[in-house]
């Protein structure tokens, strides 16, 4: 937008009427842009990115070089700014340099170069659940009871005098060594008839 001042010119030299005349003032001002040089956009997301510039009257914003990617647009607002916006597709991730043009006839034209970066959509992940460790309940050691013959038959028996001694018992026949160490023998009479 231009600026403009709007002004009223009077003459006068003592003679009536004065002279009058309505005047505007207008001051223009060359473009410039304002917006930063680099956008970033992904695929399969949407995205945005707006163009600023000065200068009056406004002017008319531009993008020329490589081919925007599939989804996404360059639209002039006509009020000094652009809009860089859309959903890139799938396949376009990479840079894009883009030569920006703001004119408004005043001055040079102000020329800027931008670079778009689409970044590739990320790519799934499958979660894999945690190993899970099976637990094992320890199991206690079976202890089975077992009966020492041997310990049984270390056991002292009351005998007395001699050496060796023999004792029967329910016809079991034990030896005296100082402690019974042999095991018994099985000892049967038979009876006359």
């Amino acid at each position: 937008m231009a600026f403009i001042d709007a002004l009223t010119i009077t003459a006068a030299n003592k003679v009536t009427p004065d002279a009058t005349q309505s005047f505007t003032l207008t001051v223009t001002v060359a473009p410039a842009i304002t917006s930063a040089t680099t956008a970033s956009f992904a695929e399969g997301a949407a995205g945005t990115f707006t163009v600023t510039t000065t200068g009056s009257p406004s002017p008319a914003i531009t993008g020329t070089g490589d081919a925007l990617p599939t989804g996404v647009t360059f639209t002039d607002n006509k009020d000094g700014t652009a809009t860089l916006a859309g959903t890139p597709a799938a396949g376009t991730a990479k840079s894009y340099a883009i030569t920006i043009k703001a004119d408004n006839g005043v001055g040079t034209a102000a020329t800027q170069s931008f670079t778009l970066t689409v970044a590739a959509a990320p790519s799934e992940s499958t979660t894999i659940p945690p190993t899970t460790t099976p637990t094992t309940t320890p199991v206690a050691p079976t202890t089975t009871a077992t009966t020492s013959a041997t310990a049984a038959a270390k056991t002292s028996l009351p005998f007395t005098g001699g050496d060796p001694k023999r004792m029967v018992i329910g016809g079991l026949i034990f030896l005296d060594l100082g402690y019974l160490a042999l095991s018994a023998t099985w000892s049967r009479r038979r009876r006359r008839t």
